[in-house]
This record gives C-alpha cells, structure tokens and sequence, in this order.
C-alpha cells in the first residue's frame, strides 16, 4: 500500500508537467464560448425597492426591513 501511494505521488507530478496547458474554447469568430446550463437563480434584486430608491445609503433599520420583505417574497 505504501508503495503504491509513493509511486503515484511521483508520477502525478510528471503527468501534469507534461500536460499542454488549457486553453478556454473559441466561438469561431473567436470571442469566449459560453455555452452551457446557466442558473440564473438569485437574491440580489436589479433594482432599489422604491421607498429607498431616490436614497444614496440606507439606515441599518431601512436596510433590515428591505431585507425582510424580499426574504419573504414581497421586494
């Protein structure tokens, strides 16, 4: 068992050394290809709720109360 660990923790190293190094694909117009299962899924809302809107900073009181209403579903 033992052997076999040595041997394996000497040959990782070489494996990935010799390994080419990864490139991410290209759409063939050559921009990053995204493709794939995108979650979309979040809690960050895109915009203000309106009573604290035209407000740069939020109190700690405004803050929890806006987070409440959203953890409940009503942003």
């Amino acid at each position: 068992m033992r052997g076999r660990l040595l041997v394996g923790l000497l040959v990782l190293p070489i494996a990935i050394a010799g390994a080419a190094p990864w490139t991410p694909p290209r759409t063939p117009w050559g921009d990053p290809d995204l493709q794939g299962v995108w979650n979309y899924a979040t809690m960050t809302p895109l915009e203000r709720p309106r009573d604290v809107a035209a407000k740069a900073v939020l109190t700690e009181q405004e803050a929890t109360s806006t987070n409440g209403r959203r953890s409940r579903g009503r942003a």
